[in-house]
C-alpha cells in the first residue's frame, strides 16, 4: 500500500496486474471528488473515470515521469469531465462552457486536501475493523456522538477507548505515513 508511484509504474510495465490494481484504488476517490466537483453526475463520473485508466493504459509507454503521474492522473480527469460536460451541453457558445469550467475547477491547495482525504480514507480500509469503527466513530460521527455511546456500540470499556484510540492512531499513521 505504501508503494510510490515510480514503484508501482515499473510494476505495471511489467504487466503486474497488482500493482496496476492498487494504483487504481490510491486514486479512484479523488478522480471521481474531481468530477463530482466538476458536475457531472454519477454516472457520468464513473464513465469519465474508466477513460482515465484506459487513457493511462493507452500512453503508459509515452510517461516519461512516474514522478509526475498523479499530476497526469488529475490533468486528464479534468480534461475527461470538460469533453463529457462540452458533449452533454451540445451546440452552446464554448467561451460560456469555458467560464463554468474555470469557476468550478479545483484549486491546487484542494487538490492536495483531497488526496491526503484518500490517502485516510485507503488507510481506514486497510486497518482492522476494531479501530476502522473506532476511529469513524471518533472523528466521523457528529460531535454529540459521546464516549458512553461509542462504548456501548463498538463493545469496548470506557476506560480503554483513550488507550485503544492511541494504538489505532499509531497504525494509521504507520499505513499511511509514507504518503503523505
Amino acid at each position: 500500500m505504501n508503494r510510490s508511484d515510480s514503484e508501482l509504474w515499473q510494476q505495471i510495465l511489467d504487466n503486474d496486474n497488482k500493482a496496476w490494481g492498487e494504483l487504481v484504488n490510491k486514486y479512484q476517490a479523488l478522480i471521481y471528488t474531481i468530477m463530482l466537483r466538476m458536475g457531472l453526475s454519477m454516472a457520468e463520473a464513473s464513465d469519465c473515470f474508466q477513460q482515465v485508466w484506459f487513457l493511462l493504459l493507452k500512453n503508459k509507454n509515452k510517461i516519461e515521469n512516474p514522478d509526475r503521474l498523479k499530476a497526469w492522473i488529475v490533468t486528464t480527469a479534468k480534461r475527461e469531465a470538460l469533453r463529457v460536460k462540452k458533449k452533454a451541453v451540445g451546440d452552446v457558445d464554448e467561451s460560456v462552457l469555458d467560464v463554468q469550467a474555470d469557476e468550478r475547477m479545483i484549486a491546487d491547495e484542494q487538490l492536495e486536501e483531497l488526496q491526503t482525504q484518500s490517502i485516510l480514507e485507503n488507510g481506514l480500509k486497510a486497518i482492522d475493523e476494531r479501530c476502522r469503527k473506532l476511529l469513524k466513530a471518533l472523528f466521523y460521527f457528529p460531535e454529540d456522538y459521546s464516549y458512553k455511546r461509542i462504548s456501548k456500540e463498538l463493545n469496548i470499556s470506557i476506560n480503554s477507548l483513550g488507550a485503544i484510540r492511541q494504538r489505532c492512531l499509531a497504525k494509521l499513521k504507520e499505513l499511511i505515513g509514507k504518503e503523505i
